[in-house]
């Protein structure tokens, strides 16, 4: 048992709350590691891994599987080229550079391949070649296989050494022949082509290669194997500084013509050069930029995004050389225009996508601030819902009353508007009423009666008595006064309508 500690006067003191519930001992926390996170959770992420990759198939991931796992997810990702060797890394965060390069070379055009030597030729192209030392950075891709049939058509004996000799170099002519012309055919688009293999058969077929195809050779290295897949892969190797250092070149000379550009001085009608963030994304959307320059590394995806619509070149600028260094602190984002822009149109339409933004974030706030309001609103809202569901209930059941009466007041309804329309009918000028007999007729009779169906009915009866609105003949009049005071018409208004159709 844990005996109490004793104070300097001697009398035992007494243990406090907290020490008499624990144990005496130090809480045993999680064992971490130097490098700042939990070795609990890397073990469970591991596990979870481990697990994840047995149920993974070959067939469904033929270009391997990049595995990114924690304590609270686990993905599996296709990459776009074929992973070359296993990566492990562990850290605060996923490591994506693998795939980004992929998609950096996906995004960069082709080199050609070559590989031959004195019996097969293979011919690919390689996609992010010299981008970076990772292997699996660059795509390579088999284009056509050729064999040659030389070995086998040529024999010693029965024939002299000059001919077997000349019979070699013509069927060896044949096959270097056959391969440029296969090569022509499959490398065009490519920037450049490099060619590989063993013996003296890449320098024969160097002097065999058309003229366009010669023009963009790059290099021309020896291996130390046979041509097939294996061969363009190390070629590829191999090859990868020397189009590294002339990309290099390349992007000096480009970023070089955009420097004389700025220092030129030129009016204003005449400038070829943009630099800036917001001017340079106008002259994109113009389409007047040929070839865009970022700084390496930078996504940039708005303006990568507008260069890819208007077919402009990207150029990566790294801070290395002298050059780069300089354009990457002064401008940072530049491009070569194809045809001459007034900088402050690219100014004025720059501060009017500024000026829409800035438009559209306040917009953003008001309707934010809105939603605020509304919410500390919420009550009385909700209050004047439930009354406006009151009166909604009420007024359904005023309407479930008034719908019982429906057939009545749409029975009153119909003739009340018929009456307003033949009123309007017949209310017209006052001349129309003298010169027609049978409109006065009708008139008087409605105003009478009060019924314009009956007065339309007993007017269109006397017409068809009389054979029109107007009579001479007084028999034919007298039995159509004697009709009209039949049906109920007034003496004085049967008679005055005798008298105008007699006249008319």
């Amino acid at each position: 048992m844990r005996r109490p500690p004793v104070s300097h006067l001697a009398c035992p003191r007494p243990l406090s709350r907290r020490a008499s519930l624990g144990s005496g001992r130090k809480r045993r926390m999680p064992p971490r590691s130097g490098r700042g996170f939990n070795r609990l959770a890397v073990e469970a992420a591991l596990r979870r891994a481990v697990a994840l990759w047995a149920r993974l198939s070959q067939a469904a991931y033929p270009n391997g599987a990049v595995i990114f796992c924690s304590e609270t997810l686990a993905e599996v990702v296709h990459p776009l080229q074929a992973l070359t060797r296993r990566v492990y890394s562990c850290g605060r965060h996923f490591d994506t550079s693998a795939l980004r390069r992929q998609l950096m070379a996906e995004r960069t055009q082709a080199y050609g391949l070559i590989v031959i030597d004195g019996s097969e030729a293979c011919i690919g192209t390689a996609k992010g070649l010299g981008l970076g030392s990772d292997e699996s950075a660059c795509a390579v891709s088999v284009v056509a296989r050729i064999s040659s049939t030389a070995a086998s058509r040529t024999r010693r004996g029965g024939q002299s050494a000059l001919r077997y000799s000349r019979l070699r170099e013509e069927a060896d002519l044949a096959f270097i022949r056959r391969v440029a012309e296969r090569a022509t055919d499959a490398l065009q688009g490519v920037k450049a082509v490099a060619l590989a293999g063993k013996g003296d058969a890449r320098h024969r077929l160097q002097a065999e290669l058309p003229q366009p195809l010669r023009s963009r050779l790059l290099c021309s290295v020896a291996l130390p194997c046979d041509a097939g897949p294996g061969a363009l892969r190390l070629a590829a190797a191999r090859v990868a500084a020397t189009a590294a250092s002339a990309a290099h070149g390349e992007a000096e000379q480009v970023l070089a013509r955009f420097m004389d550009l700025v220092k030129m001085p030129t009016e204003a009608s005449e400038v070829l050069a943009v630099y800036g963030q917001a001017q340079t994304l106008v002259a994109l959307r113009l389409g007047a930029v040929e070839t865009l320059f970022v700084p390496s590394g930078d996504e940039a995806q708005t303006l990568r995004g507008a260069a890819a619509l208007q077919g402009t070149k990207v150029v990566e600028v790294s801070d290395s050389s002298e050059m780069g260094s300089e354009f990457v602190e002064c401008f940072g984002v530049g491009g070569c225009l194809r045809w001459p822009v007034d900088p402050e149109l690219l100014e004025e339409e720059a501060e009017k996508e500024e000026d829409k933004e800035v438009l559209e974030e306040q917009t953003e706030e008001q309707g934010a601030d809105a939603s605020s309001t509304c919410a500390c609103t919420g009550e009385v809202k909700v209050a004047e819902a439930v009354l406006e569901e009151q009166t909604d209930e009420q007024g359904a059941d005023a309407s479930s009353t008034c719908a019982c009466t429906g057939e009545v007041k749409v029975a009153e309804a119909v003739p009340r508007r018929q009456t307003e329309e033949e009123s309007e009918g017949l209310t017209g000028p006052a001349s129309d009423h003298h010169d027609n007999p049978s409109r006065w007729l009708c008139t008087s009779l409605y105003e009478d009666s009060g019924d314009a169906a009956s007065a339309e009915a007993l007017v269109m009866c006397v017409e068809v008595l009389l054979g029109g609105p107007s009579c001479s003949d007084d028999e034919l009049l007298v039995q159509a006064v004697d009709l009209l005071i039949g049906e109920g018409a007034p003496e004085a208004i049967a008679t005055e309508w005798a008298r105008r159709a007699r006249k008319a």
